[in-house]
């Protein structure tokens, strides 16, 4: 999957983009890996960078949670996690682009509900402080027998799969 937003404020020396997110959804024990890219947008080189990827226990309840965080204008749905770091090697050039990974160790956020989940890259300085950040969504299914779903409910989520525009193969 992919499709991280990339909110770049006015003045960030970087936008940070989540290229894609395999496999498309959590599960307990498992590993995360994320993919994307850190451009340097500033007028000076930049070195020192690492992307820390941030995520949550919580599940977003609401559709407006899902909105506020795809906005970036919810500063609280997410923290750190700290096993979850690439560092950008040497120095990146003004108007470089280069490539990171970053695993995310699903037990180490602690996930338990099926649910919503935020997941963002964040570009850091050599200071720690940041630089730019790209959200999108983790769906979390937790292990066999632990769903319940309600009967009472419907539920809306991301999709974990491409869109497919044809008939399916077996029309």
């Amino acid at each position: 999957a992919s499709g991280g937003q990339a909110r770049q404020a006015a003045g960030s020396p970087v936008s940070v983009v989540i290229t894609s997110v395999s496999p498309t959804y959590a599960r307990p024990g498992h590993r995360v890996t994320v993919q994307g890219t850190v451009t340097n947008t500033s007028p000076a080189a930049l070195s020192d960078l690492k992307v820390q990827l941030r995520s949550s226990s919580s599940a977003f309840s609401n559709r407006d949670q899902l909105q506020q965080y795809a906005d970036g204008s919810d500063l609280n749905a997410d923290s750190p996690e700290r096993a979850a770091l690439a560092a950008i090697p040497g120095t990146l050039r003004p108007g470089a682009t280069t490539r990171w990974t970053a695993v995310l160790p699903v037990n180490e956020v602690h996930m338990t509900v099926f649910g919503v989940y935020p997941l963002a890259a964040e570009a850091t300085g050599a200071a720690g402080t940041a630089l730019g950040t790209s959200h999108t969504f983790l769906p979390f299914w937790p292990a066999k027998g632990e769903v319940r779903p309600r009967e009472d409910i419907s539920w809306v989520w991301p999709l974990i799969d491409t869109p497919d525009q044809g008939p399916c193969a077996g029309l």
